[in-house]
């Protein structure tokens, strides 16, 4: 965008964010407040959060080798109704989502 150093907002109060979430902890609002910041050279990068004291709360991250994914082959292949009559499987990966989505006529 070329003027997009004429790009202003104007200053606002913060909205106190454990009003919003109050079920959150307060690491994981202090992580979150780090990924927010306007200015992208003092805004918190993915490889910095990894390391945050919110991730060694409890309960702590599983390794993905003792999470309890099926194999493709033996998912259940249980059917819910969505409503709109037409049925989806409980068990697609995102990508198989994601392709019925492109599908979508609107």
């Amino acid at each position: 965008m070329p003027d997009y150093s004429k790009i202003t907002f104007p200053e606002t109060t913060a909205i106190d964010l454990a009003e919003l979430v109050p079920d959150a902890q307060p690491d994981a609002i202090a992580l979150f407040k780090r990924f927010i910041i306007y200015d992208s050279g003092k805004r918190l990068s993915a490889k910095e959060a990894i390391s945050d004291a919110y991730f060694c709360n409890e309960p702590l991250p599983a390794r993905l080798s003792d999470m309890p994914l099926p194999e493709k082959a033996n998912r259940d292949k249980s059917r819910a109704p969505t409503g709109g009559g037409k049925e989806y499987e409980v068990n697609k990966t995102f990508a198989e989502i994601f392709e019925d989505l492109l599908e979508l006529k609107y």
